[in-house]
């Protein structure tokens, strides 16, 4: 795919979604920081991972204009983006990297009724009592909602792009930013 052939709506699409989960990730640190372990060289969290094709071309295409030169991916290690413990993609790392470890909301349908639930890192909120504390909206990030506005995303840059041959079920390893 040459520079002329990427799709500006999508790929613009996605960086603002990122952007907004940025800013929103920044807020829950800020208000949870006294509860969330997570820091540089922090990397529990992290695996090798596949990623929606316009975050492959997304991240593929900001790396490529930082003229960023990648080392080698381990693909021994649990994530291949890793160097001494450090994401040597971390500026440009996919959606569901920028939200590890923070409190996320997610619809439980296993649940009768389904209901709203929280997840996290283990590492965090260790010293709370899970019972009484309070998360709700305006202290979690809706991962629901983040997955839409990316699948919504990817469709639109499919759409954009026949030429790749790829459908909504695409997915990208990470590893292949490496080659």
């Amino acid at each position: 795919m040459t520079n002329e052939n990427k799709s500006p709506i999508a790929i613009e699409q996605y960086h603002r979604l990122t952007m907004q989960i940025d800013q929103i990730a920044d807020e829950l640190v800020q208000s949870h920081k006294q509860h969330i372990i997570c820091k540089e060289k922090c990397c529990s969290c992290c695996v090798n991972l596949s990623v929606f094709p316009v975050e492959f071309y997304a991240i593929k295409e900001m790396l490529e204009a930082d003229g960023v030169k990648l080392p080698e991916f381990d693909d021994n290690a649990t994530c291949g983006c890793l160097a001494d413990s450090l994401c040597v993609i971390y500026k440009y790392r996919p959606v569901i990297c920028r939200s590890h470890g923070l409190p996320i909301a997610f619809l439980d349908d296993l649940s009768d009724p389904p209901e709203m639930s929280v997840s996290f890192c283990e590492f965090n909120f260790t010293e709370i009592n899970i019972g009484t504390y309070v998360f709700d909206q305006d202290n979690t990030l809706n991962v629901d909602a983040v997955n839409i506005a990316l699948h919504q995303i990817n469709q639109q840059f499919i759409a954009e792009h026949p030429e790749l041959k790829l459908d909504e079920q695409s997915r990208i390893p990470i590893k292949d930013l490496f080659v």
